[in-house]
């Protein structure tokens, strides 16, 4: 292989993650402050208030939302970073 070759396999590899990552983690963090806001909006007296099926399911999402705003959505992005790091070391020996 040349050094071409490797140059643009390199290229490709790391515009892949940055292509997937990117959108994955804006979701993540979008998704998780979504469903949060929405439980605070019902909870304000919207959609029946405190106790009603809407606040109950509200509940469920911000559950679920919680960890994808919190922990999720800020994490991708020093993965993304060690990801493109090894792409970098790793395809030489490919």
């Amino acid at each position: 292989m040349t050094d071409e070759q490797k140059q643009s396999r390199r290229i490709c590899l790391q515009a892949r993650q940055e292509l997937t990552l990117l959108p994955l983690s804006l979701m993540l963090s979008t998704v998780g402050a979504a469903w949060d806001n929405a439980k605070k909006y019902i909870e304000a007296g919207h959609y029946g208030g405190k106790g009603s099926p809407a606040h109950m399911a509200a509940i469920t999402g911000d559950t679920v939302g919680d960890p994808s705003k919190d922990t999720a959505g800020p994490a991708i992005n020093p993965m993304r970073k060690v990801l493109s790091l090894m792409a970098l070391l790793l395809v030489p020996f490919l």
